[in-house]
């Protein structure tokens, strides 16, 4: 058996626990006709393609299927459909015998036939929902990024008026090139310290990220299932006509539907520590990493709380727990490196929302306009998800050392 030399490798195995529902997506959006909507109880299922195209095929409905899905432009809702053809009764079981996987959604309205467009959990080859390394690492990565910039903020400041500058120019396209650049200069001031080559493209080499290893993470449990949650957003902005401000209490759904994997689910990943590479950047341990990322995440909770904490204080209260914020949904945890790099919070907020106002631009005019309803936080939006009489923050997890 080969050991490990503690001297220069640390790996330690680790569980995370999801607090809230977490969605990592596949990149896949299925359709209303890829997907069997039962609104009477609540469940979407997702069909095997072979079994379900065997199915088609011994009921004679692969020609009509494809006709219609071509002649409804992929509008056509499967449960209406094959209710039509063979029977609510015959299709739902029929359905249930195909199906890979599926999931109780809770929904704002009960009469909806479908669930729009749904965004697809990652799963592993056997089809068990997972949370890659390469997520767990991104975040790692933003956290090590935003402690460096807090720990020694003088060495970054010169990149703020250049920041400012960027935001302030009337091109959209200047203005992205320029970011791009900044961030590019930023990464290889706090990461890409080691020098090994100079080579145009290479930069990661470079990067301390290399000495930090994480594997895929995977269900303690295995269950295929998962749950359907609705986007709610919950908002401070200004009024119309009004100087004054306010939150949503309930927040407002939107027509945006994410398979998630369901809150108290618990995953085991490993993380391989090499000590010469991290001591670089003044890191010496994994559970010192740790801390960072936590120190990361709870910096922007607590920039949220501020503004959302009277109205949705259970949820904060919950969050407390929190190490990491994972996967669609939680956006606003990147922001924090930007703010970070701002000498004031107030002017991190300005030039945020003036950069997001230059990039999402629609018809002419700012998707969202941050620079004139955004009061107290930009972006000024908190991430929600609710099941049942459960609600949440987005996208929460604790992690603790497997002994």
């Amino acid at each position: 058996m080969t050991m490990i030399d503690t001297t220069k490798w640390e790996r330690k195995e680790y569980e995370l626990t999801c607090i809230s529902p977490i969605h990592i997506g596949s990149g896949e959006l299925y359709k209303s006709y890829e997907y069997y909507y039962d609104r009477y109880n609540h469940r979407v299922y997702f069909l095997d393609p072979v079994k379900w195209a065997d199915f088609l095929a011994a009921k004679g409905l692969m020609d009509a299927y494809a006709q219609d899905v071509e002649k409804e432009k992929g509008r056509l809702y499967l449960k209406r459909w094959l209710d039509a053809k063979v029977g609510r009764g015959q299709a739902l079981q029929a359905v249930k015998e195909r199906a890979l996987s599926s999931s109780p959604v809770c929904l704002s309205s009960e009469k909806r036939e479908s669930v729009n467009d749904i965004a697809r959990q990652q799963r592993d080859v056997y089809g068990y929902p997972v949370i890659p390394g390469s997520s767990l690492k991104g975040v790692i990565h933003s956290a090590i990024r935003w402690h460096l910039i807090r720990r020694n903020p003088e060495r970054y400041r010169d990149l703020w008026p250049e920041i400012q500058s960027a935001v302030g120019q009337r091109n959209r396209r200047e203005v992205q090139v320029r970011i791009r650049n900044l961030t590019a200069r930023l990464e290889n001031r706090t990461v890409n310290v080691l020098h090994l080559t100079s080579e145009k493209g290479k930069d990661a080499l470079n990067s301390v990220m290399r000495g930090i290893r994480i594997s895929d993470a995977h269900l303690v449990v295995k269950k295929r299932d998962t749950v359907l949650i609705q986007k709610l957003d919950a908002s401070f902005k200004k009024k119309k006509g009004y100087g004054r401000a306010a939150v949503e209490p309930e927040g407002h759904t939107l027509s945006v539907f994410r398979e998630c994997i369901p809150s108290r689910s618990r995953y085991r990943f490993t993380i391989t520590l090499e000590r010469e590479i991290v001591q670089k950047i003044g890191l010496s341990s994994l559970s010192e990493l740790w801390q960072w990322v936590r120190e990361y995440t709870q910096a922007g909770i607590h920039m949220q709380e501020k503004v959302f904490g009277q109205d949705f204080s259970p949820e904060f209260k919950e969050a407390e727990t929190a190490d990491l914020l994972l996967g669609g949904g939680t956006g606003f945890l990147s922001k924090t490196v930007f703010y970070a790099l701002a000498p004031t919070q107030q002017e991190g907020q300005k030039n945020l929302a003036t950069y997001l106002d230059k990039v999402f631009f629609r018809r002419g005019r700012p998707a969202h306009y941050h620079q004139r309803d955004d009061q107290g936080l930009t972006p000024r939006t908190v991430k929600l998800a609710r099941f049942g009489h459960e609600r949440w923050l987005m996208g929460l997890a604790s992690v603790k050392e497997v002994k």
